[in-house]
C-alpha cells in the first residue's frame, strides 16, 4: 500500500471512529435501551413511545454507520487494487524501457565518416548509406526522447533507470550526435537535431550532473 493509501486509510477510520461513537447510545444524550423505570414510577405510553423512538433511532443510527464502515472497506478494496496495478504496470514499463536503453548504441567510425565525408553534397546526391546512418540518428533520438519521458513523468521508477544510464552510455550518445556536421539524409546539424529533443537534453544534464558530483 503506498503513502497516499495509508493517510487515507487513517483518515477514514479516524472518521469511521467518529461516527461510531456519534450513532452509540452513550453519545445519545438521554437515549436508553431497555431497562426497568425508576423505582416508584409507573411507564406511561407517552414514555413507552418516546422509548421505542429512541431504540429506532439508535438502530437507524447504527445501521448508517454500518452502511459507511462497509462503503470504506471497498473505497479502500479499490485504492489497493489500484495500487497494486499501477505497480505492476510500472513494472513492465520499466521492463519496456530497458528493452529500448539496450538498444541504445555509439555511431560506429564508418557511420561518422559517412556524416563527414558527405554533409556538403546536395539533397539529390543522397544514397541508401545516407539512409541507413540517417535513420540510425533519428531511431536513437527517438529512443533517447522515450527514455526520457518515462523519466520525466515517472512512468517508471526514477531511480531504476538513472542507475540504469549511470554507465554513461545516454550521455555519451546524446553528445556523439550533437557533435555531428550536417546530416544529409536529414538535412540537418546533430545540433538541430538535439534541439527536437527536450526532454532527453533534460535528462542528459541530469544524468551529467549525477556523474560529476560522483567525481567530486
Amino acid at each position: 500500500m503506498n503513502a497516499s493509501v495509508q493517510r487515507f486509510s487513517a483518515l477514514s477510520s479516524i472518521v469511521l471512529a467518529i461516527a461510531l461513537w456519534s450513532a452509540s447510545p452513550w453519545f445519545a444524550k438521554g437515549a436508553v435501551i431497555g431497562g426497568p423505570s425508576p423505582s416508584g414510577q409507573e411507564t406511561t405510553n407517552e414514555q413507552k413511545g418516546d422509548w421505542g423512538k429512541s431504540n429506532s433511532d439508535v438502530i437507524t443510527a447504527w445501521g448508517t454507520a454500518a452502511a459507511a464502515l462497509f462503503a470504506l472497506i471497498a473505497t479502500l478494496q479499490t485504492l489497493m487494487a489500484a495500487a497494486r496495478s499501477e505497480k505492476a504496470a510500472r513494472a513492465q514499463r520499466l521492463a519496456d524501457l530497458f528493452e529500448d536503453i539496450n538498444k541504445l548504441d555509439y555511431l560506429t567510425p564508418q557511420d561518422e565518416k559517412q556524416v563527414k565525408d558527405r554533409s556538403g553534397l546536395a539533397i539529390e546526391e543522397i544514397t541508401p548509406q545516407d539512409e541507413t546512418v540517417g535513420r540510425k540518428i533519428v531511431s536513437y533520438a527517438n529512443t533517447m526522447e522515450k527514455i526520457a519521458f518515462c523519466w520525466k513523468n515517472k512512468l517508471v521508477d526514477e531511480k531504476a533507470v538513472v542507475e540504469e544510464l549511470g554507465g554513461g552510455d545516454y550521455v555519451g550518445v546524446y553528445d556523439q550526435i550533437k557533435c555531428q556536421p550536417r546530416i544529409l539524409w536529414l538535412n540537418r546539424s546533430g545540433e538541430e537535431v538535439v534541439k527536437d529533443m527536450p526532454t532527453a537534453t533534460m535528462l542528459r544534464n541530469h544524468l551529467d550532473g549525477i556523474k560529476s558530483k560522483n567525481k567530486k
